[in-house]
């Protein structure tokens, strides 16, 4: 029986059995609330990964988190909807390192699960089965389906639709295990390219799934019955005896088996080939990102090198002031010694008058009396003026001048898509930097504020986002570069975005990351000297969104600002820089 017969057989056999069984087992597997979607089966593998690596009690675990306490995990045979699959499925990514580890946990022990069965797998090629697995899904699943667009005796090209939302976990799952039927033959893993996913947008998932050739044991077959005919038709002949038709029936196994060897060796080395090509791909990937992280860091030094020479320029201006202050207080000191000395002497004579009038005029008018009093008073009056003379200390702050240059927008795209790419590589992130025809071809600014502004935002963006996309997109308006930054990652509450502008605060999504809350709080304080604005909107569960407006020229007349860091200064600063934007389309200053 041919192996299309035998999946044809198995299949007619199976779908009697599945009607006849399934009111029942929907009855028996399915709670009232739960829609019949998925056969739970699809996620022993991770069941079993988490079982072995963390104990039953992860596992009871992992099941409560979905909802699913009362489960047996190894009830294959339930089902239960599209949402509490994925829910499943997050709860196990939860205790792993990455999602390289979730594949591998998805597909755990595949080939030990099917017991007896492998032996039958593995009398069909991988295409046949692949194209049983396609004809047999609504065994597993009822709201997906599998399509073969193309195929070939070492490719596939796969389209996967669903009547649910899905999520990325559950696609991440599906390719865990394409990867691995090649290993039922002992064959290394299957590459699958991805085209298009539902958790990201498309209407599909699509893959191209590429694996290693096998050696046809047939052609060995048929090799030695052609050598035994021609045995047999040589004895008949009488030119030979009949020992010789085994040993001809031997040669030509051998001789069939031996091209199809070299057909498998030829086929596998121009896959190794592409292998290699995609593996230099990567490495040049890694290496342009290294590149990119070793700039990064250059950056970072330029930025640390400019924040010292600061420093140490307002430590020295600072120590003139003091210096020039100590000299002014000094040089009025004097002056004030001496002007006190030059009024106390005639305050000193005219104290002395009274007594004077006193002893020489015993018998003087009233009137003498009084013009003595009110000499008396004017002279404390004016004692007192001298001895409350201050001098004021004043300082007043500087603005150290900011290094401006021109700045070529299409330059500064490609360095935000080498340096987006490297923040993300080998993770589960689409990125993207678009430049729009509204673009002004030159920014003049301060490159090293604008660029820590963009650093800080993007890094944010990579930061937090664990997998979806994060797109950047340089446009702008009159007198304006804008730069907008969006992500996928868990948003900003209501509650919180107007205070994540402040140092040191931070939002309850971002527990766990690595961080002291300064990143934003520095982009407000860099645009606000660069006399920029920042909106900002945001969704918990859907992604966070800024927009940089930046002047295309330094604003004329420049005025240094309030010198930030305290709170009054900083609240200051938001808000002048800060505009939050909510879905309803209106915009608001952060308070």
């Amino acid at each position: 029986m041919s192996p299309r017969t035998w999946m044809a057989v198995d299949q007619r056999q199976h779908r009697s059995d599945i009607v006849a069984l399934d009111a029942h087992r929907r009855r028996r597997a399915t709670p009232s609330d739960d829609p019949a979607e998925l056969r739970l089966r699809l996620f022993a593998p991770l069941l079993r990964y988490v079982e072995d690596r963390h104990g039953p009690d992860a596992v009871a675990a992992v099941l409560a988190e979905a909802d699913m306490a009362d489960v047996d995990a190894r009830d294959g045979d339930r089902w239960i909807s599209v949402a509490r699959a994925a829910r499943l499925t997050a709860a196990v990514r939860a205790r792993l390192d990455d999602d390289r580890e979730f594949k591998a946990a998805a597909a755990y022990k595949l080939r030990d699960s099917l017991g007896l069965f492998v032996h039958l797998v593995r009398a069909l090629s991988i295409r046949r089965l692949a194209e049983y697995v396609v004809g047999t899904m609504h065994r597993v699943s009822r709201v997906s389906r599998y399509e073969i667009q193309s195929a070939t005796d070492r490719s596939l090209a796969l389209r996967y639709t669903s009547d649910r939302d899905e999520s990325r976990l559950l696609c991440l799952t599906r390719q865990a295990a394409i990867e691995v039927l090649p290993t039922l033959w002992g064959l290394p893993r299957a590459r699958v390219t991805e085209r298009a996913c539902i958790a990201r947008g498309d209407d599909h998932c699509g893959y191209d799934v590429r694996w290693h050739a096998q050696v046809r044991l047939w052609h060995a077959v048929a090799g030695g019955v052609l050598g035994a005919a021609a045995g047999g038709a040589a004895a008949a002949l009488g030119a030979v005896g009949l020992s010789p038709v085994a040993t001809l029936a031997a040669l030509g196994a051998v001789a069939a088996y031996a091209i199809d060897l070299r057909r498998v060796h030829r086929i596998n080395l121009q896959l190794a080939e592409a292998d290699v090509d995609h593996v230099r791909a990567l490495a040049d990937a890694y290496a342009e990102a290294n590149e990119e992280i070793l700039e990064w860091n250059r950056r970072q030094r330029s930025w640390t090198r400019a924040l010292e020479a600061q420093i140490e320029d307002n430590a020295a201006h600072v120590a003139r002031l003091t210096q020039t202050a100590r000299e002014i207080a000094d040089e009025t000191t004097t002056r004030l010694r001496a002007i006190t000395h030059d009024i106390r002497s005639p305050l000193t004579v005219l104290r002395f008058v009274r007594p004077e009038i006193e002893r020489h005029v015993p018998r003087r008018p009233p009137e003498v009396d009084k013009l003595l009093d009110d000499v008396d008073r004017t002279v404390d009056i004016i004692e007192n003026l001298v001895n409350q003379i201050l001098d004021p200390a004043r300082t007043a702050s500087q603005k150290l001048a900011a290094a401006v240059e021109d700045i070529d927008t299409e330059a500064l795209a490609e360095r935000l898509r080498r340096r987006l790419r490297a923040l993300v590589l080998g993770r589960d992130i689409r990125v993207s930097v678009l430049v729009s025809r509204e673009t002004p071809a030159v920014v003049r600014c301060d490159p090293i504020a604008f660029e820590r502004v963009l650093d800080n935002l993007i890094g944010n963006a990579a930061k937090f986002t664990n997998r979806g996309s994060i797109v950047v997109e340089l446009s702008g308006r009159p007198g304006f570069l804008v730069v907008k930054i969006s992500d996928t990652g868990p948003g900003i509450g209501p509650d919180h975005i107007e205070r994540v502008f402040r140092a040191g605060e931070r939002t309850p999504e971002a527990r766990g990351v690595a961080g002291q809350g300064l990143g934003l709080a520095i982009v407000v304080r860099l645009l606000d000297q660069l006399g920029g604005r920042l909106e900002v909107m945001s969704q918990p569960g859907v992604g966070t969104t800024f927009w940089v407006h930046v002047p295309a020229q330094p604003p004329a007349g420049d005025q240094p600002r309030p010198p930030a860091g305290d709170d009054a200064g900083d609240d200051e600063a938001i808000g002048r820089v800060v505009h939050v934007r909510r879905f309803n389309g209106r915009a608001r200053g952060a308070k």
